[in-house]
């Protein structure tokens, strides 16, 4: 029998002082909500601590609006230093995390008034749309795919590992009816032919608004 990955309780973040990390992470973050504060012996972390039982110092936070959570997790029987080699997408698991919010703009705005060093903005945006690199995009106003009231009564009648994981999902959302926006992505990862694409070249302006260019 195989495993379905339906959701991410919480994601491991290795640092070098925990109180530190996790002061940046509730102002930043919000992971303002403690699950736990512990001191162990991380004898099931062997795996990804050199083959040896290390004794570590860990803060599990949350935010009440929901997703996973964040580890934040020190070494205490010796300290941390750099990896030797470069860590490529997908070595060890997770490299980042996704922020939702209801108001991305204000959510920007907070970050940059923060002082967070936020390395793709418009700027990168620009630079990216202009580099020559065939993309394949999907704008919002191209995902607006409803999952209306009798698609998710047929969805969740199904009982099967992933629809009830879905219907779990949903009750969290705090919505009523969701916009597909990352699913239609996805879709066209899985089958491009579910989403029909057309080329056209686009420049990214000074306020970060994408413009269709001719040829």
């Amino acid at each position: 029998m195989g495993y379905i990955i339906s959701g991410i309780q919480q994601v491991g973040i290795g640092v070098n002082d925990a109180e530190k990390a996790w002061t940046w992470y509730r102002k930043n973050f919000g992971m303002d909500v403690p699950v736990f504060k512990d001191s162990a012996t991380a004898s099931l972390m062997t795996r990804y601590t050199g083959n040896r039982a290390e004794d570590r110092y860990a803060i599990l936070a949350m935010n009440m609006q929901g997703g996973g959570g964040f580890e934040i997790w020190q070494y205490t029987s010796r300290s941390p230093k750099k990896s030797e080699g470069e860590h490529l997408l997908g070595d060890t698991g997770v490299f980042a995390v996704k922020l939702k919010t209801q108001d991305i703009d204000a959510a920007f705005r907070q970050l940059k008034a923060n002082g967070v060093n936020i390395v793709n903005g418009i700027q990168g945006a620009q630079q990216l749309f202009a580099s020559g690199v065939p993309l394949y995009v999907m704008p919002l106003d191209s995902t607006q795919l409803k999952l209306d009231e009798v698609k998710r009564a047929y969805l969740f009648r199904q009982g099967t590992p992933l629809t009830d994981a879905l219907t779990i999902l949903y009750h969290q959302w705090g919505q009523q009816t969701p916009t597909l926006f990352d699913p239609m992505a996805v879709a066209y990862v899985v089958n491009p032919r579910l989403c029909p694409t057309k080329p056209i070249r686009i420049r990214v302006d000074e306020k970060g608004s994408t413009l269709v260019e001719a040829h």
